[in-house]
């Protein structure tokens, strides 16, 4: 399985142009997606979620103007850069294919639930998702 490392991870954002915001916002559902994985008494890769958390907005920039579905466009480009892994996550963080698949969270679960929880660059509260 091939998983960029973070610093390959900040140059594909690089590489993407992401807005500052986008960025400061992967990097704070990251802190949350690196919280999760290592809390949790799950299967759970690690450095899958890291780099999932990282770039699961990495065609968001772009889909501002195109209007594409940037986890649909994500997912692709992390497939054509020979990271299917990675890629099969960052399509799902919207949407999950499937809800409460197995017994115990995914890597696509927790980048799912961080992404939700992160509003902006605030972990969001209980409260103000309600």
């Amino acid at each position: 399985m091939r998983i960029p490392a973070r610093r390959e991870c900040y140059h594909i954002m690089y590489r993407m142009k992401m807005m500052d915001h986008i960025v400061v916002h992967s990097i704070q559902v990251c802190r949350v997606a690196m919280f999760l994985a290592n809390s949790l008494e799950a299967d759970i890769n690690p450095d899958l979620v890291q780099a999932a958390a990282l770039l699961h907005d990495i065609t968001k920039t772009r889909s501002i103007e195109t209007r594409e579905d940037h986890a649909r466009t994500g997912k692709q480009l992390l497939m054509d850069l020979d990271y299917p892994e990675v890629g099969n996550i960052v399509g799902q963080h919207v949407l999950l294919d499937e809800y409460f698949a197995s017994d115990s969270p995914t890597e696509a679960d927790v980048v799912n639930y961080a992404d939700k929880r992160v509003v902006h660059d605030k972990v969001a509260t209980r409260r103000d998702m309600e």
